[in-house]
């Protein structure tokens, strides 16, 4: 099992991050409905390709949670580890299958 990791708030949201956060939050925003992508992923998409730690602290300080009835929002469930698993914070919402990953598309 992962460890978890928590940042204090000073961290997540400083100045120096604002800027990777908002092209972060961007990114995800434009993951269709169905499809998912991984935090290196995102990180290689907004051209910081060693960054996909700082993607997973930029997704756990999320300031717009996906709203499932508005369909607005911060779509951070749709960000997933390299191997198709859900990270901690998911896994404690309840949206989780055993571990598996997710299933994967012929």
């Amino acid at each position: 099992m992962r460890e978890q990791m928590t940042l204090p708030q000073h961290m997540i949201r400083s100045a120096n991050m604002g800027e990777f956060n908002d092209k972060v939050y961007e990114t995800v925003r434009r993951v269709p409905r169905g499809k998912v992508v991984s935090y290196g992923q995102v990180a290689r998409l907004i051209g910081q390709p060693r960054k996909a730690r700082f993607v997973g602290y930029a997704m756990h300080g999320n300031p717009d949670p996906w709203d499932c009835a508005a369909q607005t929002g911060i779509p951070c469930h749709r960000v997933v580890f390299k191997d198709g698993s859900l990270g901690r914070v998911l896994h404690l919402a309840g949206l989780t299958n055993n571990g598996q990953g997710l299933p994967r598309r012929a």
